[in-house]
């Protein structure tokens, strides 16, 4: 059991290692606090059950205050909530405080995982990080179905699978809420066809309809760069990676998946070549590295790299020698950059500012799609409504006639 001055010995190394890596978000530390002293007020040990209490006893705590927006963000903040606590805990746990945990599932809900994850890779349709997404996904619900619900797969139904909508997806965009319906559908046609399920409760789920090129692309203007390129002038190691790997999205186009599987053998330094796996088309792409970018990847791997990292992997963690495995993860620091210096932009700005630029240079749908890595020529078609001068040219030209 963790005394008093060791929490607090502990809690304070934790801060000290967000400041370093530039995190000043102060509810992650007053969460961190907040959570300490719970568990040294009550003798508890640190871990994801004294978490779950936590976050129960602070939503008892708001409701006596009455606040009017509780109950109608309780599911989010409790989410967001235990994810900070999740990492405060694995700060714990590679400090050697707290023996390592893990959330497990009940067998009979393992053993159904496990299975759907074996069925995505032998039909082998879809990538591996897409079967990890849906796998993930179906982790999620069943850890619901085993806190929430009946307990029991026999028992799933409708009510369960609405419920886990509203519970953890109620504000999600229609794209997020497809991905988890195609995620579950087909775990659902599974028990069906092991008769767990006695009735398929696939087809009850409807998939949020899409319109083909129905939104704008989000381009950043030349204001939203220079702020953004200014903001990385420093000299930290987290400036260094995050600039070199700003540079690879805004000069390749890269996928967040394809930035985060870059290896130090993608980098040809004598050819002055970059070797990129396109993952839509499961091929290699081989780019011109370009001087500037080629500096930047060459300073942090210089200087900012961890130089006693066990992976091969280019771009690792400021905290740790771990590789940034997930595309999420280079999606939260980027979103961290980008409400830093005040851009609104999303991870995937970087590639339609890309496509528009191309476009706007007169580069044909082919080359465009060639660099971007698309599946097919279509996709690049959604870049010519950024083309604002040929757009005018239509307008004029169409003008004429009235």
């Amino acid at each position: 059991m963790l005394i008093d001055d060791t929490l607090l010995g502990e809690y304070y190394s934790y801060v000290d290692s967000l400041n370093q890596c530039g995190a000043t978000t102060r509810d992650i530390k007053s969460l961190a606090r907040r959570y300490t002293r719970f568990i040294a007020e009550r003798g508890m040990k640190a871990g994801p059950d004294s978490v779950d209490k936590f976050i129960a006893h602070r939503d008892k705590h708001l409701e006596k205050r009455s606040r009017k927006t509780s109950k109608a963000y309780r599911p989010v903040r409790n989410m967001n909530s235990t994810y900070q606590l999740k990492k405060f805990l694995n700060f714990l746990v590679s400090r050697e405080v707290i023996p390592p945990f893990e959330d497990i599932l009940p067998k009979t809900f393992q053993d159904a995982l496990d299975s759907f994850f074996s069925m995505m890779i032998e039909e082998g349709s879809l990538v591996r990080d897409t079967c990890l997404e849906r796998r993930n996904i179906v982790k999620r619900f069943l850890f619901f179905v085993d806190r929430e619900g009946p307990r029991e797969l026999s028992q799933i139904d409708t009510t369960i699978v609405y419920d886990f909508f509203r519970t953890h997806y109620r504000r999600c965009a229609p794209d997020t809420a497809g991905k988890v319906v195609g995620a579950l559908k087909p775990f659902f046609r599974l028990l069906h066809r092991k008769r767990i399920l006695k009735r398929d409760i696939s087809e009850s789920l409807i998939t949020p309809r899409k319109y083909k090129l129905a939104k704008l692309p989000k381009v950043m203007n030349e204001k939203e760069l220079d702020k953004l390129l200014a903001s990385l002038a420093g000299n930290r190691p987290m400036d260094v990676r995050d600039r070199a790997m700003i540079l690879l999205l805004l000069v390749y186009g890269l996928r967040l998946v394809e930035l985060s599987s870059l290896t130090l053998d993608c980098f040809d330094w004598e050819n002055n070549r970059l070797i990129v796996k396109k993952r839509k088309q499961r091929d290699v792409l081989e780019l011109p590295l370009l001087p500037s970018v080629g500096v930047a990847v060459a300073e942090y791997i210089r200087t900012a790299r961890p130089p006693d990292a066990s992976t091969s992997k280019v771009f690792c963690s400021t905290m740790s020698v771990r590789p940034i495995a997930s595309p999420d993860a280079i999606g939260k620091i980027l979103e961290k950059r980008f409400a830093a210096c005040g851009v609104n932009a999303t991870p995937g700005s970087f590639r339609h500012t890309l496509a528009s630029h191309m476009v706007n240079r007169g580069a044909s749908y082919e080359e465009i799609s060639a660099v971007l890595g698309h599946a097919s020529v279509e996709s690049a078609h959604y870049y010519a409504k950024v083309n604002l001068v040929s757009l005018r040219e239509v307008a004029e030209n169409y003008s004429l006639f009235f």
